[in-house]
């Protein structure tokens, strides 16, 4: 049903800020639908490969940073024992080697989860080749400083009866 209530301006307005620069943030209070525009935006749109990483709770991105280069890149030598920095370091070093790619980071609850506090290593790549896209409730202006910033709102009443009917017609 979520898929039924498209939100075109916000679609442009992602497309014209990754137009700008790499990287757009969608902020707005908790329930006002971000991670459906990133789903949505991240399923129509072609790259070569996109990285979607949960970073809704302590140690939730270090860990979908672990299984994306442990399972989807196959390196070997990524473990349980690999560090936040480690980790960090590495998936970064990938991003500024390789194009082509769209890194959601969905659910960042604190930007601080973003940086490793003891080598103050960010995920973020300095000179990306591809293009970031990040839900919070917060605008990361610490990490991003140079990203668009999209405020999402709540459904219009046209798009909440969409849903509610779509709901309702178990769709």
């Amino acid at each position: 049903p979520n898929e039924l209530v498209e939100r075109k301006e916000i679609m442009i307005d992602i497309d014209e800020g990754l137009r700008k620069g790499p990287s757009v943030v969608l902020y707005g209070s908790s329930g006002m639908g971000k991670s459906m525009v990133v789903t949505t935006y991240a399923r129509k749109k072609y790259y070569h490969t996109t990285y979607w990483c949960s970073a809704a709770g302590i140690g939730k991105l270090a860990e979908s940073l672990r299984i994306i280069m442990r399972d989807e890149m196959k390196l070997a030598d990524i473990d349980s024992n690999s560090t936040t920095a480690q980790l960090y370091a590495r998936f970064r070093r990938l991003l500024e080697e390789t194009s082509g790619w769209l890194l959601v980071i969905d659910g960042v609850t604190q930007v601080a989860d973003m940086i490793d506090d003891e080598s103050d290593i960010t995920l973020v790549p300095k000179n990306p080749k591809g293009d970031i896209l990040v839900s919070t409730q917060q605008s990361c202006d610490r990490i991003l400083p140079e990203a668009t910033r999209l405020q999402v709102e709540g459904l219009t009443p046209e798009q909440g009866n969409v849903l509610i009917k779509a709901y309702k017609l178990n769709i």
